[in-house]
């Protein structure tokens, strides 16, 4: 992707592919710089905030993700993803009602949006609300049957309702 960039003009499109790539590769202060380099370019260019906000998250500095997304949100107001990962950092902050009420935003706006049940259904369970947070895991698991961690938090939710059967096949 490099050597695409270099070729192609500054294209978004090769921006953003480098620039995720080096996410995937765990190489965030270079997607970072590739991110900050293309929103010279492409200065209201929503995605790239979001990627900006999403590399920061990866590396839990909050504040900096925070304000990228922020920054993603004011040119994209409904933006699911934006919303979803604001509410996924203020559960990590335990800002539960702002966390609460950005996921839920994120499903009404994209129903499909597994990490959205995950962190809402996560955050439910944190908050001792089990059975509201049951439909949401199963939602979830629907969404995504293969990770782990949609189970593990149904495993919990049917744990503390005392529904070992149900306990045991998550666990499983």
């Amino acid at each position: 992707y490099e050597k695409a960039l270099e070729q192609s003009q500054g294209q978004l499109v090769y921006y953003l592919r480098l620039g995720v790539a080096n996410v995937r590769g765990q190489r965030y202060e270079r997607a970072r710089e590739v991110f900050t380099h293309a929103l010279q370019r492409y200065p209201d260019n929503a995605n790239l905030y979001f990627l900006l906000g999403y590399t920061g998250r990866a590396e839990g500095q909050y504040d900096q993700a925070v304000a990228n997304f922020k920054h993603a949100l004011k040119l994209e107001p409904d933006n699911p993803d934006v919303l979803s990962n604001l509410g996924y950092i203020a559960s990590q902050r335990g800002e539960n009602v702002e966390a609460e009420r950005m996921l839920r935003r994120a499903i009404q706006l994209d129903p499909k949006s597994f990490p959205s049940y995950h962190d809402l259904g996560r955050l439910l369970v944190k908050l001792r609300r089990y059975e509201e947070a049951l439909p949401l895991l199963n939602r979830g698991v629907e969404l995504n049957a293969k990770d782990p961690g949609v189970h593990y938090q149904l495993f919990l939710a049917y744990s503390r309702l005392k529904r070992k059967e149900d306990a045991d096949k998550e666990l499983a």
